[in-house]
C-alpha cells in the first residue's frame, strides 16, 4: 500500500450543519466506528461534544450507504498550536484522509490507488495488508466550534463541527483526485499529473525506479466537459514518459528535470494545469450516466490553482444553495448544517445530496434506497 498525504482544510472552509436531531441517529449501528479518540483539552464537556459530533457524522453516512465492513476512524482533537506549532489565523481547522491507499487493478486494466475503507468492502481473500484504521481525522480543538446541542445560534467565527467532519469523511472515503502539482514547491513547475510512485533500485540503492503516475479511484470517472474525453486517457499518455514505468532516475530532482523537458510535460501535464484553472472544465461522470451533460461539475475556477481545493470538490458557484452543497471547498460564515440543508430545498436524504450519493455509489458503497 501507499500512504498519501492530503492537505487539511483551512479556516477558509467555514462550516456548520446537521439535518436532524442528534438522537434521531443514535438507534443505528454506526458503520464509521471510532477506534481511537484523543482529546487534549482540559474541558471535558468540549471533548464529549466533539466526540459526539464525530458519532453523528458517522451515523449520517451510515443512514445513506451500506458498508459490509465497518470503517475504522482514528480521531485526534488537539490544539494545533501545541501539537503542530501552527497558531492563530494560520492554523487549519482540521481534515481527514485515508490512512492507507492500496494499488488495485481496475476493470479497465489500469492500476489505481483506492482508499483502504473501500478496499475492505470488497472482502478480498487474501486481503492486502491493512493499516489498523481506515481514516485518520485530525481536528483543531483550539478552533471556534459550534454545537447544535448548546441550543444557541451560531456566531462570529464559529464553525459547525458536524458539517466539517461530514465533508472530511467523504475525502477519507475516496472523494479525492490524485491530479496535482507533485513537484517540489520551490520549483517553478506548473503542471498537473497523478501521483508519481517510486521504489528504490535493489541493484543501486541510491537510484529510484519510476513505477508510473497513479490515479485515484475517483480519477477513473473524470472527464473533460467540453469533449467528454476521459481524463484517464491523458494519464495513459503521461506514462510513456522516459519509456514508462521501470525507468530509473538518480533521484527525485533528476526525475523532475527530465519530466520538465519531456513531451508529456508540455503536451499533457501543462494543459491539465490550465484545465484545473478553467471554470467548469472538468466533471465526474457517475458510472450509470452516459452523456457529458450528466457529469458533476468539479471545482476548477480557483486562480491560482489551490492544492486540496481545486478538482477534489464540486463547483462552488453551481452547487451553492443546492442539495449538493456539502462538497464545496468553502462554506459561508454563520452557516450550519441544518441551514444549508434548508437552503438546498430540504432534500429527503439530508446533507448527502443526490449527486454526492451517485459519486460515492460509483466509487463503491451501495446506496440505501
Amino acid at each position: 500500500g501507499v500512504y498519501v498525504d492530503c492537505d487539511y482544510e483551512t479556516s477558509q472552509y467555514v462550516a456548520s450543519k446537521r439535518s436532524k436531531n442528534t438522537n434521531d441517529y443514535m438507534f443505528e449501528e454506526n458503520k464509521l466506528q471510532i477506534v481511537e479518540f484523543v482529546c487534549d483539552s482540559n474541558d471535558t464537556d468540549l471533548c464529549g461534544k466533539a466526540r459526539n459530533a464525530f458519532e453523528i457524522a458517522g451515523l449520517i453516512i451510515t443512514k445513506a450507504f451500506i458498508f459490509h465492513i465497518p470503517v475504522l476512524v482514528n480521531v485526534s482533537f488537539t490544539n494545533f498550536c501545541k501539537t503542530l506549532n501552527v497558531c492563530g489565523d494560520e492554523a487549519p481547522i482540521g481534515g481527514a484522509k485515508s490512512a492507507r491507499h492500496i494499488l488495485m487493478r481496475d476493470d479497465d486494466g489500469i492500476d489505481r490507488l483506492y482508499p483502504q475503507a473501500l478496499v475492505k468492502q470488497y472482502k478480498l481473500q487474501p486481503h492486502p495488508q491493512f493499516a489498523p484504521y481506515d481514516i485518520k481525522a485530525d481536528f483543531n480543538s483550539a478552533a471556534s466550534w459550534w454545537f447544535k446541542s448548546d441550543g444557541k445560534p451560531i456566531q462570529g467565527q464559529q464553525k459547525d463541527l458536524v458539517e466539517i467532519i461530514l465533508h472530511e469523511y467523504f475525502h477519507g472515503l475516496g472523494f479525492k483526485s490524485n491530479w496535482d502539482d507533485w513537484t517540489d514547491p520551490q520549483t517553478s513547475l506548473q503542471a498537473l499529473s497523478p501521483l508519481p510512485l517510486f521504489r528504490l533500485d535493489s541493484q543501486n540503492s541510491s537510484s529510484l525506479i519510476f513505477d508510473g503516475f497513479k490515479e485515484s479511484a475517483f480519477d477513473k470517472y473524470l472527464i473533460l466537459r467540453s469533449s467528454g474525453q476521459n481524463i484517464s486517457e491523458f494519464n495513459t499518455q503521461l506514462n510513456f514518459f522516459a519509456g514508462g514505468p521501470g525507468a530509473k532516475f538518480q533521484n527525485k530532482t533528476n526525475f523532475e528535470n527530465q519530466f520538465y523537458n519531456s513531451t508529456q510535460y508540455n503536451q499533457i501535464a501543462k494543459p491539465m494545469f490550465i484545465n484545473a484553472q478553467t471554470a467548469k472544465s472538468l466533471g465526474f461522470l457517475p458510472h450509470n450516466k452516459k452523456t457529458k451533460k450528466k457529469a458533476v461539475i468539479l471545482e476548477t475556477s480557483l486562480i491560482p490553482y489551490s492544492r486540496g481545493s481545486s478538482i477534489s470538490h464540486v463547483d462552488l458557484k453551481t452547487y451553492e444553495n443546492t442539495s449538493d452543497f456539502l462538497m464545496k471547498y468553502s462554506i459561508n460564515l454563520l452557516d450550519t448544517l441544518d441551514g444549508d440543508v434548508a437552503k438546498g430545498g430540504n432534500f429527503s436524504g439530508g446533507p448527502i445530496g443526490p449527486l454526492l450519493r451517485s459519486i460515492m455509489e460509483t466509487l463503491g458503497p451501495t446506496l440505501i434506497t
